[in-house]
C-alpha cells in the first residue's frame, strides 16, 4: 500500500486556519466609496434618472460592449 504523505493536507488546513483568523481579526466595517462629479443641474440630473425605462442611458450595465471600448 502506497502512503501519502501528510504536509499537503497539513498546509491546506494551516491556510484555511489563517485565512478564518485574518477574517475575526479585521475591522468588521468595511466601506467603499466612489464618486463623480457632473456639470449639470440638478433637474436635468433628476428627469435623466427618475425613469427606470431610460436606465440604458445612463448605466454602466446599459452600454455596450462596442460603445465602450470607444
Amino acid at each position: 500500500m502506497v502512503e501519502v504523505p501528510k504536509w499537503p493536507a497539513i498546509v491546506i488546513v494551516g491556510l484555511v486556519a489563517l485565512g478564518v483568523a485574518g477574517g475575526y481579526a479585521s475591522s468588521p466595517k468595511f466601506r467603499a466609496e466612489r464618486s463623480t462629479s457632473i456639470d449639470a443641474s440638478a433637474d436635468k440630473i433628476y428627469a435623466r434618472i427618475a425613469d427606470p425605462r431610460g436606465w440604458q442611458c445612463w448605466s454602466m450595465w446599459g452600454v455596450s460592449a462596442t460603445r465602450a471600448s470607444r
